[in-house]
Formats: C-alpha cells, structure tokens, sequence
C-alpha cells in the first residue's frame, strides 16, 4: 500500500471473489481517495455475480479505462443511430420570477398570524433541513466509537466498506444504531439499502419523531407546544 501511494495516478482493482483486500485499501488513510474496486463482490438482492462484474466494468470506464468494446459486445449485434447535429425542437421555458414584498411586517402577518401557526410551520419544515446534519455527526461519533475510523463530510456517500469497516464492525454498529435511536436496523440493511452514512440518515430522518434530535431552538418550540 505504501509502494502504491508514491505511483502517479493509481487505481485499484481486487481481481477474485470478495472485497476482502478492498476493504484493507480502505482502511489506509491515504488511500481513501483512491478508487478501489471489487470485481466480484457478493451480488445484491435479486442481482448475479455478472451483475457485479459489470458494475466494475462500468466504475473503471468512469475513472479513465478504455474497455475493448469491439470484444465486450462480439457476441451481439449493434447498430449505430445517426441522431440529429442541431437542437430539436426548442422551445424556451421562462418562469417569471416570483414578487418579492420589502415590507416585513407585511410577510410575517401573511405567513404565520399566531404562535400555533409558526410551530406548526417549523413542525412541518425546517426541522427537515436542519436535523440530517445532527444525524450524520451522531453516526460518524458511532463509526469511530465502535471502529476507530474517523470519517469526513466528503466520506458520508463511500458505502461502510468503502470506509473499511469489516461485517463484525457492522454487526455491531448495527445493534448500536438500533438502541441509539430506538429502531431495527440490521446488519444486512447496512451492506444493501442503507449501506453509507448519508442513506443511513435518511432513512433515520424519516422514521424518527419531529421532536427527537431536532436543533436545541426548535426543541425548545416543541416542549413549548407541550406544555
């Protein structure tokens, strides 16, 4: 790994069922940034091994590899379609801009008339802006908890084993997870569907209550509303 990281625009491919040595890479801190791919990792739900390897086809065509196409598609048969050289068919859209009112006791007396109507608009808004950021840190505090990986904001969309953490790292988190915030999440979630940071805490903005992790002032609106 350390050789790799003084070669000039590495990329890596683990060739052979698994993506036990693309975890490894993952686990470097200075390979992190480097593209690390499994050629034939364990297919997901409802997908094959031949799934997988395209995958990989198509991720190393994304950072720069040419494929042999003439020997990728020899088994079947293309035709090209000469599409047109000009713009088709352009119809220009334009969406006015919409009025802004510079009188701000105006807009307030407009938008909300009393206390109910602004919590209720806080309620049904701004918390779903404002609590996935809380939720990401939360996660990230659990990741390094249960792993000793600190992960960055640039990390959140790398899947969990993108970021090396292996199954019994994520079994654990899994329970973890599960007793933070009071909902099943279990192990085989985290390799599929809710497989990195950012869907994790999507998923959890979705399911939990307005009130839980919401931002200390809109907390403080809620117990309010309460009471």
């Amino acid at each position: 790994m350390e050789t790799v990281l003084k070669l000039e625009d590495p990329l890596l491919l683990e060739v052979g069922p698994g993506r036990a040595l693309t975890t490894l890479s993952m686990q470097k801190t200075g390979l992190k940034s480097l593209a690390s791919i499994a050629s034939l990792s364990f297919p997901k739900e409802n997908e094959t091994a031949h799934h997988s390897v395209l995958h990989a086809l198509g991720t190393l065509w994304l950072h720069g590899v040419e494929p042999n196409w003439n020997s990728f598609y020899s088994e079947q048969t293309r035709q090209k379609l000469l599409l047109p050289s000009y713009v088709f068919d352009r119809k220009p859209c334009w969406v006015e801009p919409l009025s802004i009112e510079l009188d701000a006791n105006k807009q307030i007396n407009n938008i909300v008339n009393t206390e109910d109507q602004f919590i209720d608009l806080v309620r049904n808004t701004e918390y779903k802006f404002m609590r996935k950021p809380i939720l990401l840190n939360k996660i990230s505090e659990i990741i390094e908890e249960n792993s000793g990986v600190e992960i960055e904001a640039n990390d959140f969309n790398h899947s969990f084993l993108e970021l090396g953490l292996d199954s019994l790292v994520l079994t654990q988190m899994a329970i973890t997870f599960k007793n933070e915030f009071n909902t099943p999440i279990t192990f085989r979630q985290l390799n599929d569907e809710l497989g990195s940071p950012n869907l994790l805490a999507d998923y959890i903005d979705k399911i939990l209550p307005k009130e839980a992790y919401a931002p200390a002032p809109l907390l403080a609106l809620f117990k309010h509303k309460l009471l």
